[in-house]
């Protein structure tokens, strides 16, 4: 009766990040960490109030969750090193990391179904730089699987598949950057006895040095 407005809504606390467009651009795609009080607690986060994946309609703002972690392991988020946490592959299917089994692995989440699929195979190893392929079929990453001293090159199908590997040897490559059309991959790669250097890497066979004259004649 005394005419004043109610007061608005209280604003979440949570935290919302690493949004992605849909390639249609009708949907945008994010993370939602809870607000947590041990936000800033020194030593490891081995367990938090679950994250969750949501998306929003451009069309009407309208969101909702699409997939949300389990309480426990991998109830904290941990990051990959990409451009974006959340990757919009083809077929409507969202690459996620996750560390469902102690280790940073990726996923695959359907957003028409929500059915999660594990890209990786099991084992006790790290999935660490990550980029979409060319067409968004397949996604790239480094990884120490089979080579726990050093990281090389991966892809699988964003859909799920068998993960193929792409570079071995006795050096590391890492920061895979695919060509439009898949043809060629940029990446960064060292070893032993060369420092880091630009590289690529053809038909999913042949490395090459991009610039190998950068290299001192009488680099050590």
């Amino acid at each position: 009766a005394s005419g004043r407005s109610a007061p608005p809504p209280p604003r979440p606390v949570d935290s919302d990040s690493e949004p992605v467009w849909s390639p249609d651009s009708k949907q945008v795609a994010f993370l939602r960490i809870p607000a947590s009080t041990r936000e800033f607690a020194f030593g490891p986060v081995r367990e938090a109030e679950p994250w969750s994946i949501r998306a929003a309609s451009a069309v009407t703002g309208k969101g909702r969750e699409l997939w949300r972690a389990h309480p426990g392991r991998g109830s904290a988020f941990r990051e990959m090193v990409a451009e974006n946490q959340l990757l919009w592959g083809a077929g409507d299917r969202l690459v996620f990391p996750w560390e469902e089994t102690g280790w940073l692995h990726l996923y695959s989440l359907d957003i028409r179904t929500g059915a999660v699929k594990a890209l990786n195979t099991p084992g006790q190893y790290e999935v660490e730089h990550v980029a979409l392929g060319a067409g968004s079929r397949d996604v790239l990453f480094s990884s120490n699987q089979d080579d726990i001293d050093r990281r090389h090159l991966w892809s699988v199908p964003v859909a799920g598949g068998s993960p193929h590997r792409l570079t071995t040897g006795d050096g590391i490559e890492w920061s895979p950057t695919p060509d439009s059309e898949g043809k060629t991959i940029a990446l960064l790669c060292s070893s032993a006895t060369q420092p880091a250097h630009a590289a690529i890497l053809e038909n999913a066979s042949t490395l090459k040095d991009l610039a190998p004259e950068a290299l001192p004649a009488d680099f050590p």
